[in-house]
Protein backbone atom coordinates (compact mmCIF):
# COMPACT_ATOMS: atom_id res chain seq x y z
CA UNK A 1 0.00 0.00 0.00
CA UNK A 2 2.64 2.32 0.88
CA UNK A 3 4.34 2.02 -2.60
CA UNK A 4 1.10 2.37 -3.58
CA UNK A 5 -0.07 6.02 -1.82
CA UNK A 6 4.23 7.21 -2.90
CA UNK A 7 3.65 6.51 -6.76
CA UNK A 8 0.39 8.42 -6.55
CA UNK A 9 2.14 11.29 -4.74
CA UNK A 10 4.40 11.33 -7.75
CA UNK A 11 2.36 11.62 -10.57
CA UNK A 12 0.78 14.58 -9.15
CA UNK A 13 3.67 16.17 -8.39
CA UNK A 14 4.52 15.61 -12.11
CA UNK A 15 1.10 16.59 -13.25
CA UNK A 16 1.75 19.72 -11.05
CA UNK A 17 5.10 20.77 -12.52
CA UNK A 18 4.04 20.19 -15.95
CA UNK A 19 0.72 22.65 -15.43
CA UNK A 20 3.60 25.53 -13.76
CA UNK A 21 6.22 24.72 -16.26
CA UNK A 22 9.99 24.27 -15.72
CA UNK A 23 11.55 26.90 -13.21
CA UNK A 24 8.83 28.99 -13.29
CA UNK A 25 9.17 30.92 -10.03
CA UNK A 26 12.85 31.25 -10.15
CA UNK A 27 12.47 32.79 -13.29
CA UNK A 28 9.39 35.27 -11.90
CA UNK A 29 11.84 36.28 -9.33
CA UNK A 30 15.78 36.29 -10.48
CA UNK A 31 16.90 39.45 -12.07
CA UNK A 32 17.15 39.35 -15.70
CA UNK A 33 20.60 39.81 -17.62
CA UNK A 34 19.99 42.77 -20.05
CA UNK A 35 20.72 40.21 -23.61
CA UNK A 36 17.35 38.55 -22.46
CA UNK A 37 15.13 41.79 -23.16
CA UNK A 38 14.04 42.76 -26.16
CA UNK A 39 16.23 46.26 -26.38
CA UNK A 40 14.00 48.00 -29.11
CA UNK A 41 11.38 46.92 -26.97
CA UNK A 42 12.62 48.28 -23.94
CA UNK A 43 14.11 51.59 -25.43
CA UNK A 44 10.49 52.52 -26.64
CA UNK A 45 8.70 51.64 -23.28
CA UNK A 46 11.90 53.79 -21.79
CA UNK A 47 11.29 56.71 -24.12
CA UNK A 48 8.01 57.03 -23.67
CA UNK A 49 8.49 57.26 -19.96
CA UNK A 50 11.05 59.74 -20.55
CA UNK A 51 8.67 61.70 -22.75
CA UNK A 52 6.05 61.42 -20.45
CA UNK A 53 7.74 62.74 -17.76
CA UNK A 54 9.16 65.79 -19.54
CA UNK A 55 5.08 66.37 -20.24
CA UNK A 56 4.45 66.18 -16.79
CA UNK A 57 7.40 68.68 -15.78
CA UNK A 58 6.15 71.14 -18.54
CA UNK A 59 2.55 70.48 -17.36
CA UNK A 60 3.43 71.86 -13.70
CA UNK A 61 5.34 74.90 -14.92
CA UNK A 62 2.22 75.75 -17.02
CA UNK A 63 0.13 75.37 -13.57
CA UNK A 64 2.73 77.90 -12.12
CA UNK A 65 2.38 80.39 -14.44
CA UNK A 66 -1.39 79.44 -14.93
CA UNK A 67 -1.07 79.38 -18.37
CA UNK A 68 -4.56 77.11 -18.41
CA UNK A 69 -4.57 76.57 -22.22
CA UNK A 70 -0.95 75.02 -22.47
CA UNK A 71 -1.96 72.93 -19.41
CA UNK A 72 -5.07 71.62 -21.42
CA UNK A 73 -2.90 70.81 -24.06
CA UNK A 74 -0.21 69.42 -22.14
CA UNK A 75 -2.50 67.24 -20.77
CA UNK A 76 -4.62 65.58 -23.86
CA UNK A 77 -0.61 64.83 -24.87
CA UNK A 78 -0.08 63.21 -21.51
CA UNK A 79 -3.30 60.90 -22.56
CA UNK A 80 -1.76 59.88 -25.57
CA UNK A 81 1.57 59.25 -24.01
CA UNK A 82 -0.46 56.72 -21.64
CA UNK A 83 -1.95 55.05 -24.44
CA UNK A 84 1.20 54.72 -25.64
CA UNK A 85 2.68 53.19 -22.61
CA UNK A 86 -0.49 50.93 -21.98
CA UNK A 87 0.34 49.53 -25.35
CA UNK A 88 3.98 49.16 -25.05
CA UNK A 89 4.50 47.46 -21.11
CA UNK A 90 4.15 43.87 -21.27
CA UNK A 91 5.27 41.64 -18.73
CA UNK A 92 8.82 40.94 -19.57
CA UNK A 93 11.19 41.79 -16.21
CA UNK A 94 13.05 44.17 -17.33
CA UNK A 95 17.32 44.50 -15.59
CA UNK A 96 17.30 46.02 -12.65
CA UNK A 97 19.08 48.90 -13.67
CA UNK A 98 16.44 49.62 -16.47
CA UNK A 99 13.84 48.70 -13.88
CA UNK A 100 15.16 51.33 -11.03
CA UNK A 101 15.32 53.84 -14.07
CA UNK A 102 11.48 53.17 -14.83
CA UNK A 103 10.59 53.46 -11.33
CA UNK A 104 12.04 56.92 -11.15
CA UNK A 105 10.60 57.98 -14.04
CA UNK A 106 7.10 57.21 -12.49
CA UNK A 107 7.88 58.12 -9.23
CA UNK A 108 8.95 61.72 -10.79
CA UNK A 109 5.26 61.76 -12.68
CA UNK A 110 3.35 60.80 -9.79
CA UNK A 111 5.20 63.94 -7.70
CA UNK A 112 4.08 66.39 -10.26
CA UNK A 113 1.06 64.86 -10.71
CA UNK A 114 0.25 65.96 -7.00
CA UNK A 115 1.74 69.39 -7.67
CA UNK A 116 -0.35 70.11 -10.40
CA UNK A 117 -3.61 68.71 -8.25
CA UNK A 118 -2.12 71.16 -5.68
CA UNK A 119 -2.01 74.04 -8.06
CA UNK A 120 -5.18 73.55 -10.10
CA UNK A 121 -7.30 72.80 -7.27
CA UNK A 122 -7.78 76.58 -6.45
CA UNK A 123 -8.40 77.79 -9.43
CA UNK A 124 -11.31 74.48 -9.80
CA UNK A 125 -12.70 75.80 -6.83
CA UNK A 126 -12.93 79.52 -7.83
CA UNK A 127 -14.26 78.57 -10.91
CA UNK A 128 -16.93 76.45 -9.51
CA UNK A 129 -18.02 79.23 -7.16
CA UNK A 130 -18.14 81.60 -10.13
CA UNK A 131 -20.03 79.03 -12.03
CA UNK A 132 -22.62 78.51 -8.73
CA UNK A 133 -23.37 82.14 -8.78
CA UNK A 134 -23.78 82.43 -12.22
CA UNK A 135 -26.14 79.37 -11.82
CA UNK A 136 -28.42 81.22 -9.13
CA UNK A 137 -28.20 84.37 -11.02
CA UNK A 138 -29.91 82.33 -13.90
CA UNK A 139 -32.52 80.81 -11.96
CA UNK A 140 -33.47 84.11 -10.27
CA UNK A 141 -33.76 86.09 -13.94
CA UNK A 142 -35.92 83.00 -15.09
CA UNK A 143 -37.84 83.18 -12.20
CA UNK A 144 -38.21 86.68 -12.03
CA UNK A 145 -37.02 87.91 -15.12
CA UNK A 146 -34.42 91.06 -15.63
CA UNK A 147 -34.17 93.86 -12.93
CA UNK A 148 -36.36 96.65 -13.87
CA UNK A 149 -34.45 99.84 -15.20
CA UNK A 150 -35.34 103.33 -13.92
Amino acid sequence: QRHHHSRRGDTAARRAARRLGPDRAARRYRDRDDDEVNPADTERLLSAYDRLSLTTGCMVSAAQRGDWDRLLRLEQDCAGLVTELSSLENDETLPRSLRDRKQSLIRKVLADDAAIRNLTEPRLRQLESMLGVNRAERRLLEAYGPPATS
